[in-house]
C-alpha cells in the first residue's frame, strides 16, 4: 500500500492522508495538520509537525504513567526522594540470579509495582526505591533514543555480607531480554564495607540505545554466586520513543560506505 502511495506521490496526484502512522506522514506527505480535541494545534512542514506531535505524545504518557503510580508530583522533588516506594521481599532459600527458581511461588510476594512483577530474597539488603530520571535527576517513564538515563536505586542495608553486587535488566515488553548487567559483569568493585547502613547506588546509561518501543525494567542486589538479596522483575515500565524508525531491540552504532570494485 506504501509503495503504491508512493508511485501516486511520484506521478503529482493529491493525497490526503488522516493517520497516526508518523513514518508515513512523513514520506508521504509534504504539509501536515495535527488536529487535537477536534481544533487545529499544528500546521506545516510534515516533518516538523510529526516532531512536535511525538513531544507531546511523550509528555502525555509521562504524566500518565505517573499518575497511574500515584506520583504526579514527583518530578519536583529532589532525586533521593522522587521514588517508587517499596516493601520488603519475602524471604527465601538461595534463588539463581535470573529468577528460575522452581522454588519460588510468586503469590507469596508482597511486591507488585507493575503487572507481572515478581520479588524475592532473603531480605540481607532491602532494595527501597527505585527510579528511572534523566541527568537533571527528574524522574521520567518515556525517553528518546540515545538520551542519557539515570537508573537509581536505594538500599537499605538489613544484615552483614561477605560480598554484593547489584544488577538491571531490561526486557521488551513483549517479553524479549534486552539487556542485562551486575556490577560483578562490569568490574565494578563493592566492598561490603563501603556501604552505609542505607543509601543510593546510579547505575548510568549514556546514550542509552533502546530502539523505539515499551520496556520493563528488573533490579537486583545479590552475592557473587547468585544468592539474592533483594530481586524485583518489572519494577517499573517505561517507553522508548525515536524519530528513526529501526527495529529490534538496540540500536547498533554503524556506518555505510560504498567501495568500488577496481
Amino acid at each position: 500500500m506504501l509503495n503504491k502511495m508512493q508511485k501516486l506521490k511520484r506521478d503529482g496526484v493529491t493525497i490526503v492522508l488522516v493517520s497516526h502512522d508518523l513514518e508515513s506522514v512523513e514520506k508521504l506527505c509534504d504539509k501536515a495538520m495535527w488536529i487535537k480535541d477536534g481544533y487545529l494545534a499544528e500546521y506545516g512542514d510534515a516533518i516538523t509537525v510529526c516532531k512536535k506531535y511525538l513531544q507531546y505524545m511523550m509528555e502525555k504518557d509521562e504524566r500518565a504513567a505517573l499518575l497511574a503510580e500515584g506520583a504526579e508530583n514527583r518530578l519536583s522533588l529532589p532525586p533521593s526522594s522522587n521514588s517508587k516506594q517499596l516493601t520488603e521481599p519475602q524471604e527465601k532459600s538461595h534463588q539463581a540470579v535470573d529468577g528460575q527458581d522452581e522454588g519460588h511461588n510468586p503469590e507469596t510476594n508482597s511486591q507488585q509495582p507493575t503487572s507481572g512483577s515478581q520479588r524475592w530474597g532473603n531480605g540481607d539488603i532491602i532494595i527501597h526505591h527505585v527510579s528511572m530520571e534523566d541527568m537533571k535527576g527528574r524522574e521520567r517513564r518515556s525517553f528518546t533514543t540515545g538520551e542519557p538515563v539515570v537508573i537509581r536505586i536505594g538500599y537499605r542495608k538489613v544484615k552483614d555480607v561477605e560480598n554484593l553486587g547489584f544488577g538491571i535488566g531490561i526486557h521488551r515488553i513483549d517479553g524479549v531480554h534486552g539487556y542485562g548487567t551486575n556490577t560483578f559483569i562490569d568490574d565494578f568493585k563493592i566492598e561490603p564495607d563501603q556501604l552505609q547502613h542505607e543509601g543510593e547506588i546510579l547505575c548510568k546509561i549514556d546514550p542509552m540505545s533502546l530502539v523505539e518501543g515499551t520496556y520493563t525494567l528488573d533490579v537486583a542486589v545479590h552475592d557473587k554466586d547468585g544468592l539474592a538479596y533483594d530481586y524485583i522483575t518489572h519494577i517499573l515500565e517505561f517507553k522508548v520513543y525515536s524519530e528513526i524508525k529501526d527495529v529490534g531491540v538496540s540500536r547498533l552504532f554503524h556506518t555505510w560506505e560504498i567501495v568500488d570494485k577496481k
